[in-house]
């Protein structure tokens, strides 16, 4: 193999993995799905959309993908691709803040003083509901398989 195959093949070719990533999505997998959020958000190969990878990475969110939610969190908090809410930036961190890799405890550090505690409470009933509403999706796409 000459020099100039392998620099071919290291290139990155955004083609497949847009291909990669809605496979995966079609296959119900939130990683997939994660992907494709990251892939409009960068303009990987698409024009960039931050209201479009916002959707992908909601819909990984809600599967339970902590970093998306921890995606989600960021997003809400500066306003990319979503109405700025810092209530809802708190309620997606929540979740994520338990993955250490996403990032998301030390945000929710930054965040909390900003959010009084009426807003905090609300946040943490909304985390709560969406924890048990992915629980309950997936333990029923469990069931269909």
């Amino acid at each position: 193999m000459c020099s100039s195959d392998l620099t071919r093949w290291e290139k990155p070719n955004p083609l497949s993995a847009r291909l990669i990533a809605m496979s995966l999505s079609e296959r119900g997998s939130p990683h997939g799905d994660r992907l494709l959020g990251k892939i409009y958000d960068h303009g990987g190969g698409v024009t960039r959309d931050p209201k479009l990878a916002a959707q992908w990475f909601l819909r990984a969110a809600e599967a339970g993908d902590a970093e998306a939610a921890a995606e989600m969190g960021l997003r809400y908090e500066r306003g990319d691709g979503v109405a700025r809410d810092l209530v809802e930036a708190y309620a997606w961190l929540l979740p994520a803040a338990a993955v250490r890799s996403t990032g998301a405890a030390r945000r929710l550090d930054q965040l909390a003083p900003q959010l009084s505690e009426a807003e905090r409470a609300r946040a943490e009933a909304l985390a709560e509901k969406r924890r048990i509403t992915a629980r309950v999706a997936r333990e029923l796409q469990l069931d269909e398989k």
